[in-house]
């Protein structure tokens, strides 16, 4: 709050004598947050509200909820002692603020701090953060996990959208935790609130129907009425789909994409397609599900990482072939699954139910029993590589007993028909079968290896690793070879052919780890550790450089069971599905291409790339080859060995894709190759002046090429014979150009009429034909970027789009931070690809100026400013190409990301889960891919 000035305000609800009590109390900076304090607080009054009621709860907000009162603090003080939670909208002028900072002290005092939500809308959220958004008296506040969401994104929007399915999911936020109520329920109603508007609406559509038959005009009138109706709930829909995909990312990920396709489909715009790509965005590493059918309660994976295997908690149990995508189940009865284990090939199963012990030929059918178990309902089981060869643990724990009534090991050859059974000792918890011989036992205070034959004991060690004061979860390497805890803030892990282990003989000590994690699995080399917690899978390196380094794995509420399939993927459990995980992958939007691009110097510009219909062309800086890559992954190219004076610049294809010419420098030669740039088949001389070129480019029509040089000229050729027809000097101040120049200070018209160059003090457009030029209004510029209708201008503050020939200008986008120049576009102007300072490049929708979401290209690859990125010719992807690594192809295409989440989710929306969003009835076909 900024001061007294800005509180004298009436309106809304109004506090006197007997206080009705708020819900809530917002507290913000005027200065900062003037705009969005009043959407935010009409978005918690609104959310799921009945439309018979005047708001859903009560918000108290100064300028909206006082009347005028020369008694100031005495009536906020009212105010706060009559709500139940304060909503601090923290800000670098928040934390500032006098007046916010003696509101949140009144907090601290006379309320607590579990009962604060931050809804940061700019700054950093760490108090200790030269920028912290966090006042003085929060800062000082013992909080023990501080509630809130981020709103940063919406510090440059202008007007505020409450529609937008973020802005909605953040309400949604912090409504749940004010009004103690469930986030899915609460976008659930609201959407039903909606549907019920949105039926009195048609209802009144129909009456106006009904007046058809009086009038032509009223008929016109009743259809345009129905057909709006009609688009509004459509468009209701699809923002309550949106919103609902948008809440279920974190806990159910497959869900959410099912929802945000179904948002899409609906109305396809600018919303619906964000979140459509912010669940893509949400979980790199996601693979795919693979859907059980029932509660996950064991997870195995064959050592060939071709199969994976599930138990579930209805007895039932699944495998799956990753190779053929082949899905065989059975049913062990309706007791709990304990625990599988999957031979090497995948073929046989080793499964301990509650009650029985038995192994699974998946080729011939039902699972055979090898021993009845009573009434034990704990252990492990096991199964040697080849699949002949079954053991298992178990015992009976007693809800309520601090161990096992009894262990058994039990160890049986299908070859022999024989079953060999002892008592287990020293708190067995993983058994294990290294051959057809070999059988392991792991407990918390011995380690045993034993005979498979009759449980012999061949080697016994004394171990002593686990803490007495417990709190911790243990894990294993699919063959027991390595064993390890996991609790907050300590991992410690061994292996287990020692002859003793304690504490001192750990092989791995992190001062990292989850609190009191659910599930623990670590790979066969021993070289990571999976933990499950609250439902995200954390993975963390045990050796090597990237010793503690971490994956977060989100999108699910549970992980009850992890396996690695192999050092680069894991499988996990989460309610009814396996989720497949890629550790290699960074990205379910972007496919690595097989070009590698050549390192650069740090002083060069980005890499060239051109792009033709089913063809990429990649010169890197300071090199003499071209390399080209066609949609089906075959590659080729050009290398001048002979000539060490020149470097190949700016590649321009024909329209037609038969020509591919390559300019050189120092001297503008230009080499003719054929369309897959494997042969030379002319050779155009130099040209005088040209020491660096800025842009080349065929004209449309594919008769002139045109190419720019340090000093902005512009020379135009023939390109039947490469004869100069013109060369125009566009008199542009190019002191700011560079040595060499920068990335996308000139650009050429498709059509080669025009160039427009970004000079010291403005940006120019020149007529190729007349040499006439023009400045275009706004100063300087970073970049400049020409599509087939518009000019896209990138000044430091805002990105600009202007019709084609830079007279009027169509829309600005506000840009804040620190982002690299160019700004690629599709040919027809729809999309638009920046690529910051951290690394992330956003897609904007430049129609309606809205951010589409964020992709993180590899900061391994160096200064962001060496990246080039370009989108191919059917708009359908853009390329990056990052020194040192590979050319990236990341999908652009609607169709595409619907294929990847349908792809990814591995089921169809359910005709309920329809109801429980959208409140109606579901369509006739709920199908995923249709």
């Amino acid at each position: 709050m900024a001061g007294p000035a800005d509180i004298l305000e009436e309106g809304g609800g109004r506090m006197s004598g007997g206080s009705t009590g708020y819900d809530a109390f917002i507290t913000y900076s005027h200065a900062r947050d003037r705009t969005l304090a009043p959407t935010l607080r009409a978005g918690l009054q609104r959310l799921s509200k009945p439309w018979y009621r005047l708001r859903a709860m009560r918000v108290f907000l100064d300028n909206a909820s006082l009347s005028a009162n020369p008694d100031l603090w005495g009536s906020i003080e009212r105010a706060l002692a009559d709500s139940r939670w304060l909503v601090l909208m923290a800000s670098t002028d928040a934390a500032r603020s006098v007046w916010v900072n003696r509101e949140v002290e009144w907090w601290l005092t006379q309320r607590s701090a579990d009962r604060v939500l931050i809804v940061l809308t700019d700054g950093e959220p760490d108090p200790d953060h030269e920028a912290t958004a966090l006042p003085p008296a929060m800062r000082a506040a013992a909080m023990t996990e501080p509630r809130w969401v981020d709103l940063r994104w919406m510090r440059d929007a202008e007007p505020v959208d409450r529609d937008d399915p973020r802005f909605r999911d953040c309400v949604a936020d912090i409504a749940s935790a004010v009004r103690g109520l469930p986030k899915d329920d609460l976008v659930g109603e609201d959407v039903r609130q909606h549907r019920r508007t949105l039926r009195l609406a048609r209802a009144a559509v129909v009456s106006l129907a009904l007046l058809v038959v009086l009038t032509l005009v009223a008929a016109v009138v009743a259809f345009v009425q129905r057909d709006n109706a009609r688009a509004e709930a459509r468009a209701a829909t699809a923002r309550g789909l949106a919103s609902a995909a948008l809440a279920n990312a974190d806990t159910r990920l497959d869900l959410a994409q099912l929802l945000a396709v179904e948002a899409y489909r609906t109305d396809p715009q600018p919303q619906t397609r964000a979140a459509l790509f912010q669940v893509l965005a949400a979980s790199p590493q996601l693979e795919r599900y693979l859907h059980v059918g029932a509660p996950v309660t064991s997870v195995a994976a064959s050592e060939d990482g071709t199969v994976v295997v599930a138990g579930a908690s209805d007895g039932r149990v699944v495998r799956w072939d990753l190779t053929t995508d082949t899905r065989t189940a059975t049913t062990t009865g309706d007791r709990p699954v304990i625990d599988v284990a999957v031979s090497e090939d995948g073929d046989e199963v080793a499964v301990l139910v509650e009650g029985r012990a038995l192994r699974w030929d998946t080729r011939n059918g039902e699972p055979t029993e090898i021993q009845a178990l009573g009434d034990h309902n704990r252990g492990s089981a096991a199964i040697s590589p080849s699949g002949d060869v079954v053991a298992f643990i178990s015992r009976h724990l007693t809800a309520g007993a601090t161990g096992p009534d009894e262990d058994r090991l039990i160890a049986h050859d299908v070859r022999t028909g024989r079953t060999a059974e002892s008592v287990a000792v020293g708190w067995p918890e993983k058994v294990a079968l290294r051959s057809d011989d070999l059988l392991v036992v792991l407990g918390s205070s011995t380690w045993q290896t034993r005979s498979a034959g009759d449980l012999a004991v061949l080697r016994s060690a004394d171990v002593g690793i686990l803490p007495a004061d417990g709190g911790f979860q243990t894990g294993f390497s699919p063959d027991a070879a390595h064993m390890g805890w996991m609790r907050n803030g300590e991992t410690y892990q061994w292996r287990t052919d020692v002859p003793s282990a304690d504490f001192r003989s750990a092989d791995v000590r992190l001062t990292i780890g989850e609190p009191n994690p659910e599930s623990l699995a670590i790979s066969r080399d021993g070289g990571r550790i999976a933990a499950g917690h609250t439902g995200v899978v954390h993975v963390f390196d045990t050796e090597g450089d990237d010793e503690g380094a971490r994956w977060r794995l989100p999108g699910n509420s549970l992980a009850p069971a992890i396996t690695f399939i192999d050092s680069d993927r894991l499988v996990s459990g989460t309610d009814d599905a396996l989720v497949l995980w890629d550790l290699t992958r960074n990205t379910r939007v972007g496919t690595p291409m097989r070009t590698a691009v050549s390192s650069t110097c740090r002083a060069c510009r980005p890499p060239w790339l051109a792009t033709a219909p089913g063809r990429i062309a990649l010169v890197g800086t300071l090199d003499r080859r071209l390399r080209i890559e066609s949609d089906d992954g075959d590659t080729s190219g050009f290398e001048d060995e002979d000539d060490v004076e020149h470097t190949l610049v700016a590649p321009a294809w024909t329209p037609d894709r038969t020509r591919l010419l390559v300019p050189s420098t120092p001297g503008g030669t230009v080499r003719v190759l054929t369309g897959d740039g494997g042969e030379v088949v002319d050779r155009w001389p130099a040209l005088n002046g040209v020491v660096y070129v800025m842009a080349s480019r065929v004209s449309s029509d594919g008769t002139r090429f045109l190419l720019v040089d340090q000093d902005g000229r512009v020379h135009v050729r023939d390109t039947s014979d490469g004869e100069v027809l013109t060369v125009v000097d566009t008199g542009v101040d190019g002191s700011v150009f560079g040595v060499p120049p920068g990335p996308s200070l000139a650009a050429i018209s498709p059509d080669g009429d025009s160039v427009a160059l970004a000079g010291a003090d403005t940006v120019s457009i020149v007529d190729v034909a007349t040499a006439a030029g023009r400045e275009v209004p706004g100063g300087s510029a970073l970049s400049v970027q020409h599509t087939s209708e518009h000019l896209i201008i990138q000044r430091r503050s805002a990105v600009e789009v202007w019709d084609r020939h830079g007279t009027t200008l169509v829309r600005s986008i506000p840009s804040t931070g620190v982002w690299t120049r160019g700004v690629p576009a599709t040919a027809d102007g729809r999309l638009a690809a920046r690529i910051r300072a951290d690394h992330t490049m956003i897609l904007t929708d430049l129609g309606s100026g809205e951010e589409i979401g964020a992709v993180r290209l590899d900061p391994a690859a160096g200064m962001p400013q060496l990246i080039a990125a370009a989108f191919t010719s059917d708009g359908r992807a853009v390329v990056t190409a990052e020194p040192g690594g590979q050319l990236t192809r990341w999908h652009t295409a609607e169709d595409e990301w619907t294929r990847i989440a349908c792809a990814s989710a591995g089921r169809d929306l359910t005709d309920d889960e329809w109801r429980r969003h959208v409140g109606t009835e579901p369509p006739a076909t709920l199908a995923c891919l249709r």
